[in-house]
């Protein structure tokens, strides 16, 4: 089941402003970098891929290779 040509444009015409008024909110970030909250924990421990199958090809092992690498904790590989 598709939209038709019309029912279409009707639909990008009533989301375009809705996407684009996301798209221009502004935000901003401050950092003061002389201030220390303790060691950060390690974010690298939790790896997917959407093809789990290429870890058994060469490239794959030496990328499961690296990702071992990156931390002294336990990586995961999903």
């Amino acid at each position: 089941m598709g939209f038709s040509h019309a029912t279409a444009t009707k639909l990008v015409a009533l989301l375009t402003p809705l996407l684009v008024s996301a798209a221009t909110r502004t935000v901003t970030i401050s950092v003061d970098a002389s201030i220390s909250e303790g060691p950060l924990k390690p974010l690298n421990q939790f790896f997917g891929c959407d093809e789990p199958n290429y870890a058994y090809f060469p490239h794959g092992q030496e990328l499961l290779a690296d990702i071992g690498n990156l931390s002294s904790t336990q990586s995961y590989f999903r």
